[in-house]
């Protein structure tokens, strides 16, 4: 047996990605979301998509999607150290790692779990990171454990599938985006070394650090599969359900949008730190789960699996 959970990324951050979500969910073909809590009235837009899903009958867990170059800070004068003029998180493409204080990471991603905790009631189904961030450095990753020890949330797997020579799951746009990113960031910083090597070891050795700081208390899924993510086919689709090892629980991210998202200059500044080039294939993504090869009936009738969630870690 395969349980198989099925996530969204980034709600509450634009209202395309909201209505994408949200018709997803209410078709039962996602069964768990990952909120961004630095844009506007998150916590509403959380309570409203839960209730709308139990009453469509297919309950969704939401948990929340830590960011630290998207939107603002909850922390705004408190973390100033994360901030460009004008308050706004830096941008993964040109982040500043030497400007900021580790503690202020701390306490920014303990105030958008705690926000979540106190705005929306409950306490997160579990915990994310926007554009890998956590991720990309040592200390803010045990930073990121830290915290989900703290409130006892498990986190998404760390490390991509495309990186863990699994059949089927040979590279993805997410693995790539992933490294030039941290190659930028590390040149950035003026790191002799070969950026791109780094960047690589320290994915590698993420789950050894989750291993050593927390003695493996923090849970995570055994796989994330991020093999969908801009290509959003039908056929990728099928060969993703096809390969998923038997006796797990994996996660499969979707990142789903629908309706206009043309922006003016100033709009794209209120949504900073989402990166509209996407927008096109969320749209894919969101018919191909929904319309070409509905998710929903295809893990109901399909012997090999059953719904996955963070709760059966």
């Amino acid at each position: 047996m395969r349980k198989l959970i099925v996530s969204a990324d980034d709600f509450g951050a634009h209202p395309f990605i909201d209505r994408g979500i949200w018709k997803a969910v209410l078709a039962g073909c996602v069964n768990t979301v990952s909120a961004l809590m630095t844009f506007t009235d998150p916590a509403q837009k959380i309570k409203d998509l839960m209730q709308d899903a139990r009453d469509a009958g297919h309950p969704v867990a939401v948990g929340v999607h830590v960011s630290l170059t998207a939107g603002t800070p909850i922390l705004l004068d408190e973390a100033f150290t994360l901030t460009y003029d004008g308050g706004k998180f830096m941008d993964i493409m040109s982040y500043d790692y030497a400007q900021v204080d580790p503690l202020h990471v701390y306490h920014e991603l303990k105030a958008q779990v705690q926000k979540f905790i106190d705005e929306v009631g409950i306490r997160p189904d579990h915990l994310t990171c926007h554009n890998g961030i956590m991720h990309l450095f040592p200390d803010y990753f045990k930073l990121y454990l830290k915290v989900a020890f703290e409130f006892g949330i498990p986190i998404r797997k760390p490390t991509l599938i495309s990186t863990e020579k699994v059949p089927g799951f040979r590279w993805s746009y997410m693995l790539a985006e992933g490294l030039y990113q941290g190659y930028r960031i590390y040149q950035n910083q003026g790191i002799d070394r070969v950026a791109m090597n780094m960047v690589s070891l320290n994915r590698k050795n993420l789950l050894g650090t989750m291993q050593v700081f927390n003695n493996g208390i923090v849970k995570c899924p055994d796989y994330f599969i991020d093999s969908f993510y801009k290509i959003g086919t039908k056929r990728r689709l099928q060969n993703i359900l096809n390969h998923i090892p038997r006796n797990t629980i994996s996660e499969l991210v979707l990142h789903l949008g629908e309706g206009d998202y043309s922006l003016t200059e100033q709009e794209q500044k209120k949504y900073n730190g989402i990166n509209i080039r996407n927008f096109k294939t969320r749209t894919r993504e969101l018919d191909t789960v929904l319309n070409e090869c509905n998710l929903h009936q295809c893990i109901q009738s399909d012997s090999r699996f059953e719904w996955g969630h963070y709760s059966d870690l």
